[in-house]
């Protein structure tokens, strides 16, 4: 199996299985989400395989990690990736959001969280995706923010058929602020994403399962926050690909 993985910092500076530091950590209570680093496993194309596992990267105190899973089969696979958590070894520990996950023939996505409250040590940790049966075309984003607080609040998940752009399923959030992550996945790494909204309000594109945002890439992930409730609202992203897509998307209260 041929798989690509590292670690992007949003400043484009490439680091293989970690984030450059720059400073002793800091409580971050009262102020506001701010986006870290991405790291990935590329596409393993058509090599079958039971699980993939990112590079290590640091994490710590008031962090949240949004894992983004993504699987194909041979055939129209609906028992992919929903219901098996991810795995990260920090701590030996296993997270998962429930219903965060979305199936279109070919495609099984899934969205995974774990928030790090102010108490947690800075340390390292690998995260991985397994599916229920091996698969080709499996990739994985991870995200890291740093954040005063994260509950999920909704979440919302969709697939699109024969397209090159994604809108989910209108969702509604009971509290606010919040801290919103879209991600979507496709077959194959024909063409590059391009963000587009969620709730009304521009997104920002943070991660992909190559080394550069402007890569073509099976997997795409943006975020955004919103003050506000959001009433009805949706999230969208665009790429120069032509295919079946599933994403999911979930907001965090902070």
């Amino acid at each position: 199996m041929k798989t690509i993985a590292g670690s992007l910092l949003l400043a484009g500076s490439l680091m293989l299985g970690g984030r450059q530091d720059v400073g002793p950590s800091v409580t971050v209570s009262g102020l506001s989400p701010s986006f870290i680093q991405y790291t990935y496993v590329s596409d393993t194309n058509g090599t079958s395989s039971a699980t993939i596992t990112s590079p290590s990267i640091s994490i710590g105190p008031d962090e949240l990690i949004v894992v983004y899973c993504h699987s194909a089969t041979t055939d129209n696979d609906t028992s992919g990736l929903p219901t098996v958590p991810v795995t990260a070894n920090y701590n030996g520990s296993s997270f998962t959001v429930t219903g965060v996950y979305g199936t279109v023939t070919y495609n099984d996505g899934q969205m995974n969280y774990l928030y790090l409250g102010s108490g947690t040590p800075n340390t390292t940790s690998t995260f991985t995706c397994t599916p229920n049966s091996s698969s080709g075309y499996q990739g994985m984003v991870v995200l890291e923010f740093a954040t005063p607080g994260a509950t999920l609040n909704t979440s919302s998940i969709n697939a699109a058929t024969s397209a090159n752009s994604f809108t989910t399923s209108a969702f509604s959030t009971t509290a606010a602020p919040t801290l919103n992550v879209f991600c979507m996945g496709g077959t194959g790494e024909n063409g590059a994403f391009a963000a587009g909204e969620i709730a009304g309000v521009p997104a920002t594109l943070v991660g992909v399962d190559q080394p550069y945002l402007t890569s073509d890439a099976m997997i795409g992930c943006e975020w955004n926050t919103s003050s506000g409730l959001i009433s009805s609202g949706t999230g969208s992203m665009s790429n120069g690909m032509t295919t079946s897509w599933v994403g999911a998307l979930a907001s965090f209260t902070y």
